[in-house]
C-alpha cells in the first residue's frame, strides 16, 4: 500500500471522512460514542490513556494532514482526524457520564460548526496542518471550560 494511502486512512479516520453528509460530526461521534456507551455500564477510560490517544491522534493528524494538503487542498471536509483528536481532548476533561458526554459532544459541534470567539480566525488565517487542527483544538478548549462551569454549578 503506498504511503499516501496510509495518510488518507489516518486523516479520514479509517474512511469515516468519506461519509457524504456531516463527516465532521461522524469524526466527533467516533470519539464520543464509545465513551458514552462505556459510561452507561459504569466504565471509564483512564485520563492518562485518553491523553495518550489525544497526543497520538494530534501528531499523526498533523503529519498526515501536511502530506495531503497539496493533494486535497487547505481543509477538505474528508479530513476528520482534527475533530476526533479535539473530541478526545474534551473527553479527557469531562465526567464519564452520558449526560456530560452528550452535552460536551453537542457543545463541541456547536463551536466547530459556527466557529465563534476566534475559532474562525484560526481556521481562516493559519495555514498547513496546524491551520486544520488548531480551530478544533480551540473549540475543544471552549467546550471544556463551559462543561467545567456547568459542573461547578451542578447543572450537569
Amino acid at each position: 500500500m503506498p504511503m499516501l494511502a496510509y495518510h488518507k486512512l489516518i486523516t479520514t479516520l479509517l474512511g469515516v471522512g468519506y461519509i457524504p453528509v456531516a463527516p465532521g460530526t461522524f469524526g466527533t461521534l467516533a470519539a464520543f460514542l464509545p465513551c458514552v456507551l462505556l459510561s452507561i455500564y459504569g466504565l471509564t477510560i483512564p485520563l492518562h490513556y485518553t491523553l495518550i490517544i489525544f497526543a497520538i491522534s494530534l501528531i499523526m493528524g498533523l503529519l498526515s494532514t501536511e502530506v495531503l494538503i497539496p493533494h486535497w487542498g487547505k481543509d477538505p471536509s474528508k479530513i476528520v482526524i482534527d475533530e476526533f483528536a479535539a473530541s478526545v481532548l474534551v473527553i479527557a476533561f469531562v465526567p464519564s457520564n452520558a449526560t456530560a458526554l452528550i452535552s460536551a459532544c453537542l457543545l463541541f459541534r456547536f463551536f466547530d460548526i459556527l466557529k465563534p470567539l476566534g475559532i474562525g480566525y484560526l481556521d481562516k488565517n493559519l495555514s498547513g496542518a496546524w491551520g486544520v487542527m488548531s480551530d478544533d483544538i480551540l473549540a475543544a478548549v471552549y467546550t471544556i471550560i463551559i462543561i467545567q462551569v456547568l459542573m461547578h454549578f451542578q447543572i450537569i
